[in-house]
């Protein structure tokens, strides 16, 4: 996207997946050079760290999204879609980012038990129970 920007008005479609719930990333600096922006909610789980204070704390967060989703929100953007027509590659994306989230729990302003169970919670709630 930022390089995007650096390109000036270009008659063209962008469509930028969701990695937060009601994000529009970026939208004030491209949507003046293109027609039209849009934003694919390919969002299937959000799970936010939780304090210290017991409060989630946005904006951070983990997303997990299902091919599905993506299929039906990315229809017609094939160098997405062709990335998750790969499950096994997907699905290792997927884990890889998870782990790395997972790191967070380590700062000092993170309950981290709490955290764990909402993440628990949240994918469960999704159906993506074998993420976590």
């Amino acid at each position: 996207m930022h390089g995007r920007q650096l390109l000036g008005r270009v008659d063209q479609k962008i469509l930028i997946p969701r990695r937060r719930p009601h994000s529009v990333m970026a939208r004030e600096k491209l949507a003046p050079r293109c027609r039209p922006l849009g934003y694919a909610p390919v969002i299937a789980a959000f799970a936010r760290p939780v304090g210290r204070d017991g409060a989630p704390m946005p904006p951070h967060g983990i997303a997990s999204m299902t091919r599905e989703n993506c299929r039906r929100s990315c229809c017609g953007t094939e160098s997405i879609w062709r990335y998750m027509k790969r499950p096994e590659e997907c699905r290792a994306c997927v884990i890889a980012d998870a782990r790395c989230w997972l790191r967070t729990l380590a700062r000092s302003d993170i309950d981290r038990d709490e955290t764990i169970g909402s993440i628990h919670k949240e994918f469960r709630r999704a159906g993506l129970a074998e993420l976590i």
